[in-house]
């Protein structure tokens, strides 16, 4: 059996991250925006749409030559992730404080065999890779790796400083977990800038960047297998390339399990328009295998009994 964590923006929320619609909030008071900017953001909320899909309409028009708004979108992200990675950092990782490591969640995460996540926050890198991993997974893990990337600054580096992001040398290191970041990490910097994926067209994106779709071939290929097992916390099922990769892995017999407060009826409601026709629900809903409805501060605190529904899902074939 190959365990995998597959976490979204929900994951975070846990400890305070902020959700599409915490985010359209957060840049409506930053003091960066500009008129076009608002235009495009209430435009598009006005029709369903978030802040990605305004992302996505500046790149578009940055691409036709006019660059300067969806330059100040991503300064005005970038501000957004500085504001939150300073939050998860003056807070603790554990939910429950008992002596018991076997209830805590970092202890839980390290019997993944692979950590992907969609975040591009750092609350992992701030917490679970640098506070006591040695501890917890000495009989099973010496260390993490997250391939491609490098401190830009080694003589003096933490992990949540930034990152160079490396064009070639992409592997797993052995006997270590590896933490994919599957659209790029508010802290990883290329020549052009920070390595954040976002808006509507990120397949696209993504294939541009040679870590970025070798990540993506990566997850392909550990999850569109019999024996993987899934669990998808936070994830709001909105991205089209990764439902599709869901529902390669689960005609391969690949088996899931969802924590999301809206628990199996996520696969039933039509939460990605334009998924070309996806039917989560006819491919996936045999494959999932149980749900959580309950947040991760509940189920590694006093909820032992949902405790133990997450832990069945790991422990059985």
């Amino acid at each position: 059996m190959s365990a995998v964590l597959f976490t979204g923006a929900g994951f975070s929320y846990n400890w305070g991250g902020w959700l599409a619609d915490d985010v359209f909030e957060y840049l409506l008071g930053d003091l960066s925006l500009i008129p076009s900017i608002r235009n495009q953001l209430w435009q598009d909320k006005s029709v369903g749409g978030n802040y990605e899909t305004t992302i996505q309409a500046l790149r578009d028009r940055a691409r036709a030559g006019d660059d300067g708004d969806y330059k100040t979108m991503n300064s005005m992200l970038a501000g957004m992730f500085s504001i939150m990675n300073q939050a998860f950092s003056r807070q603790g990782f554990q939910f429950n404080h008992t002596s018991d490591i076997s209830y805590q969640i970092t202890t839980f995460m390290q019997r993944f065999d692979y950590i992907f996540t969609l975040n591009q926050d750092t609350l992992l890198e701030r917490h679970y890779l640098t506070e006591g991993f040695g501890i917890t997974s000495q009989r099973r893990w010496n260390g993490y790796c997250i391939p491609g990337v490098e401190p830009s600054n080694p003589a003096g580096s933490r992990n949540f400083d930034l990152q160079r992001v490396n064009r070639s040398d992409f592997r797993f290191a052995p006997q270590t977990q590896p933490y994919v970041k599957l659209h790029g990490s508010s802290n990883w910097i290329t020549e052009t800038g920070y390595l954040l994926i976002s808006g509507g067209n990120k397949e696209a994106d993504i294939n541009e960047v040679p870590l970025l779709a070798w990540y993506a071939e990566q997850f392909r290929r550990v999850i569109t297998n019999a024996s993987a097992r899934v669990m998808i916390i936070g994830y709001g099922f909105g991205d089209e390339h990764i439902n599709r990769m869901f529902v390669e892995a689960a005609k391969a017999g690949a088996r899931f399990f969802i924590v999301n407060p809206m628990g199996t009826s996520m696969l039933f409601t039509p939460i990605a328009p334009g998924t070309s026709g996806l039917n989560l629900s006819e491919h996936m809903a045999q494959q999932t295998i149980g749900a959580s409805r309950r947040g991760l501060s509940s189920t590694f605190s006093t909820d032992s009994v949902e405790f133990i529904k997450l832990n069945r899902f790991l422990s059985t074939n």
